[in-house]
């Protein structure tokens, strides 16, 4: 149980950080985080399983890479050596 709220919040983190970061940099992107919460929102008061939530982790985990993938490889930086 601890094992699946520890990945849990380790995703969603990842995928607002990410959310944050599209946003800040890339905003014709954020559409797809819209998307993912109203396909959820109908199930968000009535939910009985995780399953409901499954579109919705799948958008944080799209996120949740593209924050990796900056903070690891610095995308959108101008290098100031060849300045």
């Amino acid at each position: 149980m601890i094992e699946k709220v520890a990945l849990t919040s380790l995703t969603a983190m990842l995928g607002l950080g990410g959310i944050f970061l599209a946003w800040r940099k890339a905003r014709s992107a954020v559409w797809l985080a819209v998307v993912g919460v109203l396909a959820v929102l109908p199930f968000a008061i009535t939910e009985v399983t995780d399953r409901y939530l499954l579109s919705l982790w799948a958008i944080f985990l799209l996120f949740g890479g593209y924050l990796i993938d900056t903070a690891v490889f610095r995308r959108g930086r101008t290098s100031r050596m060849g300045a």
